[in-house]
């Protein structure tokens, strides 16, 4: 009996320590957009949430500990909503994962989350670059690792060298152009993807004369499936 009030306390206990993290980085994050990040203070943030300064420090060494916090939990969620775009692909059809993905990109965009017109403001601009960093590498991680092998195991090999570094590329590069040019057409996206990745001859719409063997057998072999 004593054991299991021993462990009821303690889960309890990690509960309550992880509440209280979770209000430091939803703090952080709220003061973040209303005046930028550069701007508060520990005390900032201690005071918004009813702590005191020292009691901060049982739970982050300093504010870089705090950012490091909110960035991993917008980045999680960022993955989270890739998986679900993952794990509902139609297996083989490019087009429409292709299509679906970009429309996400864009959904996440312009969410009022860590891409929103105020976090990019005077005050959060470093915090944006190590944002924009991390969620290319998180997300080119995921995707090598799950779309990319499920390519694989249908198509036989990949079209293109380097895919960690090329999707890096892609998905920064891709940030930068919606943010600067949100006007331009998901139809142009997807083929920039398509050539960059090489995909073209994966394509349902797009012409097919210049397939190599390998790729001609793998059309094939997945439309008799």
């Amino acid at each position: 009996m004593e054991a299991e009030q021993s462990d009821t306390m303690t889960s309890s206990g990690m509960q309550y320590e992880m509440n209280k993290r979770k209000q430091i980085v939803r703090a952080a994050r709220e003061m973040s957009l209303e005046k930028g990040f550069t701007h508060i203070t520990i005390m900032d943030i201690a005071h918004k949430i009813g702590m005191t300064r020292s009691l901060f420090y049982h739970y982050f060494k300093n504010k870089d500990a705090v950012a490091e916090a909110v960035l991993d939990e917008d980045i999680n969620e960022i993955i989270a909503r890739i998986d679900t775009w993952n794990e509902t692909r139609e297996e083989g059809n490019i087009d429409k994962a292709l299509a679906d993905i970009v429309q996400l990109m864009r959904d996440i965009l312009n969410d009022e989350g860590p891409f929103s017109q105020r976090m990019v403001q005077s005050g959060n601009a470093e915090l944006y670059i190590r944002f924009v960093d991390q969620v290319s590498c998180r997300v080119a991680d995921y995707i090598e690792h799950t779309t990319a092998e499920d390519f694989v195991r249908v198509h036989g090999e990949l079209p293109v060298k380097h895919l960690h570094e090329t999707l890096i590329m892609l998905i920064s590069g891709s940030i930068a152009m919606l943010r600067k040019y949100p006007q331009t057409a998901n139809d142009t996206i997807i083929q920039i993807l398509a050539q960059t990745l090489h995909l073209e001859p994966y394509l349902d719409d797009c012409p097919h004369p210049d397939d190599s063997a390998s790729v001609q057998q793998s059309r094939k072999q997945h439309n008799e499936q």
